[in-house]
């Protein structure tokens, strides 16, 4: 009877031992499972931190590249408002010769017409 009970207290412990190498290798299998799914999301994470660092940097770029458009589209603006008083300006003169050009043009009349008469009054005594 001891042996058989010493038997049964080994099979028993053989059990044991064989139910926990199992429950070992499983943990093991689910550690190296997590370690690969661990790798796998860092990797992914410094992919996605890298893609994030070259969008911002775009942004940046483009936000520059926006202020120096709209510096230069001040500028433009600018200029076209001081064309556009020099052309009011221009036109100004210009409005001012022509009705200049025309009190001379009907003094020259008047004086021409004058002329003609003293002409003809001094041709006709």
């Amino acid at each position: 009877r001891i042996e058989e009970a010493e038997s049964m207290g080994v099979r028993k412990m053989k059990a044991q031992l064989h139910s926990m190498e199992s429950r070992v290798a499983s943990l093991e299998e689910q550690l190296d499972t997590a370690t690969r799914e661990r790798a796998n999301a860092h990797r992914t994470l410094r992919r996605q931190d890298k893609k994030l660092k070259e969008m911002l940097n775009n942004i940046e770029e483009e936000r520059k590249q926006a202020e120096v458009y709209k510096g230069e589209a001040e500028k433009s603006q600018s200029r076209m408002r001081t064309m556009r008083r020099n052309q009011d300006e221009a036109e100004e003169e210009t409005a001012r010769l022509t009705a200049a050009k025309r009190r001379l043009q009907r003094e020259v009349d008047e004086l021409t017409e004058q002329n003609e008469t003293l002409g003809r009054d001094l041709a006709n005594a």
